[in-house]
């Protein structure tokens, strides 16, 4: 929160927002349509923009997930 408040100090015309690499990924995709991310690591989540909503699937860690590449870990 102090990061947000110091960023739109220092750019008072901005809009400051911060969000998941997966939010970004997104957004940038240049499309107003319907769009979906895929994030795979030590872990794994699909986030999907459709019709203007975002919406999450995964990305809950290895205890409620199958643990992606983290699994090797264990």
């Amino acid at each position: 929160m102090m990061r947000r408040n110091l960023l739109q100090e220092k750019f008072p015309n901005s809009i400051v927002d911060n969000g998941t690499d997966a939010i970004n990924l997104i957004n940038y995709s240049q499309s107003d349509g319907n769009v979906a991310a895929l994030i795979c690591g030590t872990g794994n989540a699909i986030f999907v923009r459709k019709n203007g909503e975002i919406l999450r699937f995964g990305g809950w860690g290895y205890h409620f997930e199958n643990g992606g590449s983290a699994q090797l870990t264990r």
